[in-house]
């Protein structure tokens, strides 16, 4: 409802001295079981790497596990979806600040990941992807901002790009109207 919320107990990660444990996504698995997939990043690391571990009765697990594949070195806000007889993974290249999607036969991977192309010259970022897969179409939204040369961040919302799940290209990216400028949030569909 919005009004009610509680806090879910993060526990520190045993044997792990993390800097950062950055946008958490609740993942649900094909045989129905729920996940957490974040990024994180290492005191003694420069790049964010991507990590899934169980989320049972409303608690966080304690063994977390490095995707693999061709993840870039420096991913960020990742994004899991099921669909279709694999998972789709979301995120954001932070080193060339890019999307990029990947598609693997299990949820740790490996991932074949490529980059979404579409044209986001517009804004100076993007990130935050959060996809929505169903009739044989991949909605991908996100984040848009600008950094200004005084270190201020000019957020323009979320936006959206779409394409036919068997192929072709990536959608022009369409706003989402909304009152109030959005950020990273992830979309449960309530079947």
């Amino acid at each position: 409802d919005f009004t009610h919320w509680k806090q879910i107990k993060w526990p520190a990660i045993p044997g792990n001295d993390y800097a950062q444990d950055w946008a958490p996504e609740f993942v649900k698995a094909k045989d129905g079981k729920i996940y957490v997939v974040m990024s994180v990043c290492k005191k003694e690391m420069t790049k964010h790497y991507l990590a899934i571990t169980t989320f049972n009765n409303g608690k966080i697990g304690r063994t977390w596990t490095r995707l693999t594949g061709n993840i870039p070195t420096n991913a960020i806000d990742p994004d899991i979806q099921y669909a279709n007889g694999q998972y789709y993974l979301f995120c954001k290249n932070e080193r060339i600040r890019k999307l990029v999607m990947g598609t693997s036969d299990k949820i740790t991977g490996p991932y074949k990941v490529t980059q979404v192309k579409f044209d986001s010259s517009k804004f100076g970022s993007i990130e935050g992807p959060e996809a929505l897969i169903e009739n044989n179409q991949i909605k991908i939204s996100f984040d848009t901002y600008n950094t200004e040369k005084d270190g201020t961040t000019i957020f323009h919302g979320l936006h959206y790009v779409e394409k036919n799940i068997n192929g072709g290209n990536w959608s022009k990216m369409r706003k989402i109207n909304s009152p109030i400028v959005t950020r990273h949030g992830q979309i449960i569909l309530n079947k």
